[in-house]
Formats: C-alpha cells, structure tokens, sequence
C-alpha cells in the first residue's frame, strides 16, 4: 500500500491522476468550501472533515479542535476501505501538520512504524491529532 501526505491543492491536482485504488482523507479548515477532486473511479473513499490545525494547548476559543468523532470516522473510513485500497492520502490545507499526524498514526495502526512521517523534514506532525488517532485506533 501506499500513503501520500498532501496539501489541499497538490491532493486535488493528483486526484486526476490517479490510477490505483484509493481512499482520501480531506481535512479542512472550518467555514472553507470541502476540497474539490476529479471525478475518478478510482477514488472509492473519501472521508471529509473540518477542523483546526491546533492542539488543546494552544487553541483559542473561536478554534476548532480535532475531536473524538473526527479520529472515529477516519478509523472507520480506514477499516472499511483498508483491505479495498492500494493507496491512501491524507490532506490538509498546507500538509504538513494536521495530515501528517493522521497519516502517522494510520501508518502505526497498519504497518507497525510511524517513522515515514516522523523521519521526514517536510513534516511536522500535529501531535494533538495523532494521538487522537492513537486513541482511536486503541494503540
């Protein structure tokens, strides 16, 4: 399988070329239009999700966290479409944080090693949102 860790333009630019069997995590920000994808009939998931890139500690009011419900339905998404899929991605607006901490913690969950996201310096993951992703997928 593989796992791409995109940000909201480059995920919508390669959903046109797609070409294996995917699933998409579309996180975005609160009060933006959902990302737009290719009509693509390899794309045969897409979970869609709306919040900040933030974590208990520095959120503000007005802010959105990551909730129980949002890491729930990325682990059913994730379960439902696991054994169906050759490729996930996970996007954000920029992909770097709030993606990279789901990706890191669906790669815990289904490989066993994190360190993809973690070893690499284009990503620095969202440690709020990959916890929640622990916690949900019970690891």
């Amino acid at each position: 399988m593989r796992f791409y860790v995109y940000s909201r333009q480059k995920a919508k630019r390669e959903s046109y070329r797609i070409n294996e069997s995917t699933l998409i995590i579309s996180i975005t920000d609160p009060g933006l239009a959902p990302n737009v994808f290719a009509r693509n009939s390899n794309i045969i998931g897409l979970c869609r999700l709306q919040f900040d890139d933030v974590t208990e500690e520095n959120a503000r009011p007005e802010d959105v966290l990551m909730s129980e419900s949002d890491a729930l339905k990325i682990k059913d998404y994730v379960l439902r479409y696991k054994d169906r899929v050759e490729c996930i991605i996970v996007h954000c607006e920029v992909g770097i944080s709030r993606s990279a901490g789901v990706m890191a913690a669906i790669q815990k969950y289904l490989l066993g090693d994190d360190s993809a996201i973690f070893n690499n310096s284009a990503f620095s993951p969202n440690m709020y949102c990959y916890r929640m992703m622990l916690d949900a997928f019970e690891i």
